[in-house]
């Protein structure tokens, strides 16, 4: 703790006026004449007025709480008199550790006396007056400079803190987009592989056993139905002879219910599978990624570029239950910046998910109930910025359960030559991350963790010449502080 006095030349003085002052941080408040202010912190409390009182005759007092060390407190004593012959005395005393500090002086009456008290070591201070004259009024107004407690005010700091506290948020959208992808494309494998799907993961385009051939082969059996043939076998069955499975998966979203934060994300991820019997699919993956983000709350901003590679697999337990499951690495390359500092930094990313899903025929109607885990760990490297301040590497885990499902209706138009099929879905998800970065606090979070909704919805149309069209979009972090919203289209032709 420091202090200082600020006091008029007392050359001249013909008349002074007696009063003490006593300011301490004693380990436990009084409570004799006290006011506790009950503010945010003590800064706001002195502003609000909670350490201006006069006293007359008497000794009064008052108690400040929630100070921060760097505070500078200014306590203004006026003497309103006039008066002459008294004697004036100002005692301060300083008391953190328990060893007093005294100083008097003599004031001439009229005046004002400026006590000056920074903060250190304590967050509490008593501020005691007293007018030792009878008859004689004093008062005290105060004043309270708030010491910067922003720890993140340079470039460097704010690129740190967005480094630590908006990665994680970008892993799992990453691993959302190519598990999903993944399992979408290890059950198109077991379905046939109709040319279009779509669903939270996104839009996948399967270049699958043909899917014009199917719908030939259904109108085939159709007609010889009509003839009376349909329990004779002489309809043949449609024979899948393909064992291979190539598909594309485009997501994007974008952030929504946040004023000051705004970007975009994109993920292509592509994939081959192999049937080895007809209850397991193996594949490769591979995928690239960009996004690129700013943030108001940090005046920052974060982008970057990766590719992905992996293996994945699906295991067609009953005609209705499928497990699927995936393995990733992803080689990534961060910059990000605020004001005069920037970055760049390199991230390596492994990605594990496992999903078992269902499928039943409810009437006309389709449900798809599904479950997933998904855990990834990202190492970033250390680097130096633009301003020549060293940077620590980062270790983030980030992870996510979901729990869900999707209902649709497929609708015969034109005479069955296009099928239309519109979908709802919903899932809750729950959310959870950690990061080994003193950057991350609780008013700079490392990502959303706990649970939250998302909700998605759309429809397919697909011609019998295996031609399909579909739209779909999903809102995504209901419930929490930022939303994100994904929205896709697409035309495609199977052959």
């Amino acid at each position: 703790m420091s202090f200082s006095f600020v006091r008029p030349a007392l050359a001249g003085v013909k008349g002074l006026l007696a009063f003490s002052l006593l300011i301490s941080a004693p380990g436990v408040i009084g409570t004799k004449g006290a006011q506790a202010a009950s503010f945010i912190n003590g800064c706001s409390a002195i502003a609000a007025g909670s350490l201006n009182f006069s006293v007359t005759d008497s000794t009064d007092q008052r108690n400040i709480s929630n100070l921060n060390d760097g505070d500078v407190v200014t306590l203004n004593i006026t003497d309103p008199s006039a008066s002459a012959g008294l004697v004036a005395t100002v005692q301060v005393t300083l008391d953190p550790s328990g060893a007093n500090t005294k100083q008097n002086t003599n004031i001439p009456n009229g005046t004002t006396q400026t006590i000056t008290v920074t903060v250190s070591g304590y967050s509490a201070m008593r501020v005691s007056l007293g007018a030792e004259k009878t008859g004689r009024t004093l008062n005290l107004t105060a004043s309270c400079t708030e010491a910067s407690t922003d720890t993140s005010d340079s470039d460097s700091d704010k690129i740190t803190k967005t480094q630590a506290g908006r990665t994680a948020a970008i892993m799992t959208q990453s691993g959302s987009a190519i598990s999903g992808a993944a399992n979408n494309g290890a059950n198109a494998a077991f379905d046939g592989g109709t040319p279009f799907n779509a669903d939270g993961g996104g839009i996948t385009l399967n270049f699958a056993p043909d899917m014009a051939a199917r719908l030939r082969a259904k109108k085939a059996r159709e007609a010889f139905s009509a003839l009376g043939f349909a329990d004779s076998g002489t309809p043949a069955t449609f024979v899948d002879r393909r064992t291979w499975n190539a598909w594309v998966n485009v997501r994007g979203g974008w952030l929504v219910g946040n004023s000051s934060d705004d970007g975009m994300q994109l993920n292509a991820t592509a994939g081959i599978g192999y049937l080895l019997t007809p209850n397991f699919v193996a594949g490769v993956i591979g995928g690239v990624e960009t996004f690129d983000y700013s943030y108001g709350s940090t005046s920052s901003s974060l982008s970057g570029t990766g590719g992905t590679v992996g293996v994945y697999g699906g295991w067609k337990v009953l005609p209705a239950m499928r497990v699927n499951g995936l393995v990733s690495w992803t080689g990534i390359d961060y910059e990000t910046a605020s004001g005069a500092a920037n970055g760049k930094i390199d991230g390596s990313r492994f990605l594990g998910s496992f999903a078992l899903s269902g499928q039943h025929e409810v009437g006309p109607f389709r449900i798809t109930p599904n479950a997933s885990v998904m855990l990834a760990h990202e190492r970033q490297g250390s680097y130096t910025d633009s301003a020549s301040t060293f940077h620590n590497g980062m270790d983030i885990l980030t992870g996510m359960t979901s729990i869900g499902g999707r209902v649709s209706k497929a609708i015969a138009l034109f005479d069955s030559r296009v099928t239309f099929t519109p979908y709802v879905g919903g899932h809750a998800d729950w959310q959870f991350s950690d990061i080994n970065s003193s950057a991350v606090t609780s008013s700079n979070p490392a990502s959303l963790d706990g649970w939250s909704a998302r909700v998605s919805g759309g429809f397919s149309l697909i011609g019998e010449n295996g031609c399909a069209i579909q739209i779909g979009a999903e809102l995504g972090g209901l419930g929490a502080q930022t939303q994100e919203l994904s929205a896709n289209g697409r035309v495609s032709l199977s052959f």
